[in-house]
């Protein structure tokens, strides 16, 4: 799998670990977080999907990095 495709992959993964993790918390403090922080918590997560710059350590491409090592079952 080239470089690219898995960067893409790695980012749709951990946006969707994002957004799933900002719906549960604002499901759980919907009464405790006013509108504005629930508005700001949603851009800081637009802003992470629309910017794909990621950190030295990346937990999501650490997963490929096992995928990769494994042997092949085409040969």
């Amino acid at each position: 799998m080239s470089e690219m495709w898995k960067k893409i992959f790695s980012l749709s993964i951990s946006g969707t670990i994002v957004i799933l993790g900002i719906s549960l918390f604002c499901l759980f403090f919907r009464k405790k977080i006013s509108r504005r922080w629930q508005y700001y918590i949603w851009l800081a997560a637009v802003i992470r999907l629309l910017l794909p710059i990621s950190g030295g350590v990346n937990l999501v491409g650490s997963a490929f990095a096992g995928l990769e090592s494994r042997p092949s079952l085409n040969t």
